[in-house]
């Protein structure tokens, strides 16, 4: 806050904030009180303290507004503050394996998390992608678009696994995700899907049943 020119007088102004898109006790502290220019001061500071979180949000805006001057006119009775937000939530998956089963399908649910909550719905599309495991004959494919009402961070996958009887090793395929929408990110974007094999061979052996007769 400054003085155009200096003063041979103390020079007083009283100062309020008022809330704009930022509301006080959440975004800032409501803060008000009397500046006071010392003779030949012109320029004092007023602070007012930012109320951190981890939110997704817009950019928020509060006012400074003045009055009451003494010794002085006010040129601009009111002031901006913005607070700028720096929070990015960013999406991540975990891996899964599950049991392949005989046969039908089973599910495989992979985990996806938002880091910080927002407060706007955001979206992140998914896709499978073949490894070791093919789609088909081991997995069925999936793709799709996941969404997050504002405050979610957790959200699920869900693919079915091909059950068989044939012995084979584990097999494996990928989820990735893709396309967040804006404001957000990817921190861990490919999961590994893992089949383990439960079917195995089974060997049986013959069972010889002889009659033994003895003599009477």
């Amino acid at each position: 806050m400054s003085l155009n020119n200096a003063s041979g007088k103390t020079v007083t102004v009283n100062y309020a904030t008022a809330d704009g898109t930022a509301l006080a006790g959440e975004d800032y502290s409501a803060t008000q009180g009397q500046l006071s220019f010392a003779p030949g001061i012109t320029s004092r500071t007023l602070a007012v303290n930012i109320i951190g979180d981890n939110v997704k949000e817009n950019n928020e805006t509060f006012t400074v507004s003045l009055s009451n001057p003494v010794n002085a006119t006010i040129g601009d009775t009111t002031g901006a503050g913005a607070i700028t937000d720096d929070d990015t939530p960013a999406f991540s998956i975990t891996d899964a394996s599950v049991d392949e089963g005989d046969s039908g399908t089973r599910p495989l649910v992979f985990i996806v998390e938002l880091s910080k909550p927002s407060t706007q719905a955001v979206t992140v599309k998914y896709s499978t992608s073949p490894g070791t495991a093919q789609s088909g004959s081991d997995y069925v494919h999936t793709s799709g678009t996941l969404t997050f009402a504002a405050g979610e961070t957790l959200k699920t996958i869900t693919v079915q696994i091909v059950g068989d009887t044939i012995s084979e090793p584990n097999e494996s395929f990928t989820v990735a995700l893709n396309t967040p929408s804006s404001g957000t990110t990817l921190a861990r974007g490919t999961a590994t899907g893992t089949i383990r094999d439960d079917g195995g061979s089974r060997v049986f052996l013959p069972l010889v049943v002889r009659n033994h007769s003895g003599a009477q």
